[in-house]
């Protein structure tokens, strides 16, 4: 049987990993309107926030913009590894059926890490911008990227040409 197949109604989990520093602006709104419709559509959803020293501030991002579930993804190493482990951590205890990679490669690295996708959890990148590095990260995982989504046509467009991610996943 699928790991989709959740019972109860549940289609799946997905765990969205997100920067918590920012408390202001289109990415914190954009994921504060989809988790709510996503959950009403019959997806479980769990917001990752990714913690730091000084910065990414879980608690702070959650009291502007509130989720039902959510989940803090301490980083004490501030290395890419201690980050891809941080997030390997928050994918084992959330056990999603999907990761959704809100601008935190870590999260790809965590999935690859974990042997997906075939032994894990699938794996998207949303991609918000055209800046060069969004689109060296989406080619740095394509293997392990099952979709890409983009809020515009141009950044679908990127994410073909630059990154080589297939139409049929973008």
């Amino acid at each position: 049987p699928s790991r989709l197949r959740r019972g109860g109604g549940v289609k799946g989990r997905i765990l969205f990993v997100a920067p918590s520093a920012y408390t202001r602006g289109g990415l914190a709104e954009w994921l504060h309107r989809l988790d709510p419709d996503l959950r009403s559509l019959g997806w479980e959803t769990v917001v990752g926030l990714v913690e730091g020293p000084v910065h990414h501030r879980p608690e702070r991002y959650v009291a502007a913009h509130p989720h039902d579930r959510w989940v803090a993804i301490p980083c004490r190493t501030g290395t890419d590894t201690g980050r891809a482990r941080a997030v390997a951590g928050a994918i084992r205890e959330a056990d999603p059926d999907l990761v959704v990679s809100v601008n935190i490669p870590a999260a790809l690295h965590a999935v690859e890490r974990m042997g997906a996708p075939a032994d894990g959890p699938r794996a998207v990148m949303t991609i918000h911008g055209i800046q060069p590095e969004i689109y060296r990260d989406a080619a740095r995982f394509r293997e392990v990227l099952s979709g890409v989504v983009s809020t515009n046509r141009l950044g679908c467009r990127l994410a073909t040409r630059l990154a080589g991610i297939p139409e049929r996943r973008v």
